[in-house]
């Protein structure tokens, strides 16, 4: 598929989605897409709005540059708290003056106008599914590679550390056989995906492929089986992460000390029944 769309990169993604649903629909065969935009991702390399920073803010489409005027950013309860927490670098962070959390708000507010271009990819997509007929035989994931902290712990925005605000991210799924409005409380990892998606659409996953992750097995209208589950896969999954200590947005330094540059973690995760711990 060669076609080219002009204008604002989630928009693109949306229009080339849309055609390769239709060429596929009409193979009558299986077919795997994704889409994922760069929203609402900073705006690298763009001079827009506060040309010089490292980190300038999301970059949304001209349409909904003015929205979300009087929109709070959120601040819970670990919101630029007064004594320090935390341990190596994000012990050493001073509290967040009024000036660095008014920027922080409006980079929470570019943030939302970013996204409401990702509310209309997906309406997009799920109308040209629907216009092909093959909607109701379509599974639709909704996730993300990383949750996102703005302001938590005195931190600037950001998504590399071990905190839920980073990694706790939504999972959602559409689908065949899939209960609706079913909350499904499992620790789960990005290497689970894949065999998901493999078993959804039937595939015996072979050993020989030494997978990393199990597939997850969420309600289905007519199960919900929870035990299943647990004994497929346990009550913890791992984290971890090796890179630089970095913040993003006017008030984002590369590092607080030259010397703990390093922000490395491994972890457990484990949840179940009266228990919650990392």
């Amino acid at each position: 598929m060669n076609k080219r769309v002009p204008g604002y990169g989630t928009d693109q993604i949306g229009e080339y989605l849309s055609s390769y649903i239709e060429e596929s629909a009409s193979s009558n065969k299986p077919f795997f897409a994704v889409a994922a935009p760069v929203a609402p991702h900073n705006s690298l390399g763009v001079n827009y709005p506060n040309n010089g920073t490292k980190f300038p803010y999301p970059l949304p489409k001209k349409e909904y540059e003015g929205l979300f005027q009087d929109l709070e950013l959120p601040q819970s309860p670990n919101f630029n708290p007064e004594n320090r927490t935390g341990v190596n670098a994000i012990w050493q962070l001073e509290r967040l003056d009024e000036g660095n959390v008014g920027h922080l708000r409006e980079f929470y507010r570019m943030r939302q106008r970013t996204l409401k271009s990702v509310d209309d990819m997906i309406e997009t997509i799920v109308q040209k599914l629907d216009a092909e007929g093959v909607l109701d035989n379509t599974y639709i994931i909704y996730t993300s590679d990383n949750g996102y902290h703005i302001g938590n712990h005195r931190l600037q925005a950001g998504k590399l550390q071990c905190f839920e605000e980073d990694i706790n991210i939504p999972f959602i799924v559409r689908g065949p056989g899939v209960a609706k409005n079913q909350i499904w409380d499992l620790v789960t990892g990005h290497i689970d995906v894949a065999p998901t998606i493999l078993e959804l659409a039937g595939v015996e996953i072979d050993p020989a492929w030494q997978l990393d992750g199990t597939a997850i097995s969420f309600p289905l209208e007519n199960q919900f089986d929870y035990f299943r589950n647990l004994e497929r896969r346990g009550d913890s999954s791992h984290l971890e992460f090796w890179g630089p200590f970095r913040q993003e947005g006017m008030f984002g330094q590369v590092n607080v000390d030259d010397n703990i540059n390093l922000n490395i973690y491994k972890a457990l995760r484990i949840q179940g029944d009266g228990y919650n711990l990392m």
